[in-house]
């Protein structure tokens, strides 16, 4: 349970970091000046300043924030600092400030999700008609079938789909069934009266 919590505390960090690292970024790259970069809310943890910029990690994780010189309405900012406080950017600017943020996560989910796709490619679900588990004391299992068991034919006709299967099963009306199983190269056949 603590090493869920730990986790699910992390990944949300990460995501928060993205997010704000989007604002940030950009802002800066506007040449609005960033007072504090916080990952967390709270008192500070710890914390360097770097520049105009102070960097912290703070006490309480679900959050972050980048403050910005001029972001709220009704603060007063200084004759010398007016070019460079966000409510003095061009309308263009601050809607590409606050979009940052938003756009970094959907980037990084589409960046991890192609990541995942080059290591570990896509396994499509397989439409074959094959045995994936059994519940004890069900028909199935009582007549034998095993998981991997792939069913070839029902009372003689071959079925090559899992649709197939389904629709001859439910076409029985409960009637008992002639399955021929495929399982590790034999032919294998078993009566299976299906229920509900």
């Amino acid at each position: 349970m603590i090493s869920s919590i730990a986790a699910a505390v992390v990944v949300l960090g990460v995501l928060i970091l993205i997010h704000e690292c989007g604002h940030f970024l950009v802002a800066k790259g506007a040449g609005v000046k960033v007072l504090k970069f916080s990952l967390g809310f709270g008192p500070r943890v710890i914390g360097y300043r770097v520049g105009d910029t102070e960097y912290a990690l703070s006490a309480v994780p679900f959050g972050g924030f980048v403050k910005m010189v001029g972001e709220d309405p009704g603060e007063e900012v200084p004759e010398a600092e007016r070019s460079v406080a966000f409510g003095s950017q061009p309308i263009w600017k601050r809607a590409a400030i606050v979009v940052a943020g938003p756009a970094t996560n959907l980037l990084g989910a589409f960046l991890v999700f192609c990541l995942v796709f080059a290591l570990y490619g896509v396994r499509l679900p397989s439409d074959a008609p094959r045995v994936g588990g059994l519940s004890e004391g069900m028909p199935a299992a009582a007549a034998g079938l095993q998981v991997g068991d792939r069913i070839v034919a029902v009372n003689g006709s071959p079925i090559s789909t899992w649709d197939e299967l389904s629709h001859a099963i439910r076409a029985s009306g409960g009637a008992r069934l002639d399955l021929e199983v495929e399982r590790e190269g034999q032919r294998l056949h078993f009566a299976v009266t299906p229920r509900q």
